[in-house]
């Protein structure tokens, strides 16, 4: 008999913005993953002497863009940080293998990295 348990998983999505850009995403979803549980983003690579508080806006959908579960502001953070701190919560059920869509928006003319990082569930063989 075949027994499950289950385990937190991060999907993690890298971008690379430039100024003022809007970048779109389109990532797949890892097939055993059944539910999204909370979301955050963190930026890093920022250069220059101008650092504001608020960066872009980053919106999601899943599903096959059936749901939008986030649609959120991202802000500079301290380069030490808690992902419990930052982590924006979310009830979402989602299909094994799904698209993730949707847009991030850089609103300052500066280039920098970002990573959106996606707390999920799934279901692990034992």
């Amino acid at each position: 008999m075949e027994q499950k348990h289950l385990v937190e998983k991060w999907v993690i999505i890298p971008l690379s913005v430039q100024n003022n850009e809007v970048k779109q995403i389109d990532w797949r979803m890892p097939s055993n993953v059944f539910h999204c549980t909370g979301v955050a983003v963190t930026v890093s690579d920022l250069t220059g002497f101008y650092y504001p508080h608020s960066l872009g806006e980053l919106s999601l959908s899943l599903n096959y863009r059936q749901s939008q579960p986030a649609c959120l502001p991202v802000k500079s953070i301290p380069a030490c940080f808690r992902m419990d701190y930052i982590i924006c919560k979310l009830d979402e059920p989602v299909a094994g293998g799904t698209r993730i869509g949707g847009y991030y928006k850089n609103i300052v003319p500066l280039s920098y990295s970002v990573k959106i990082y996606l707390q999920c569930l799934q279901w692990e063989q034992l």
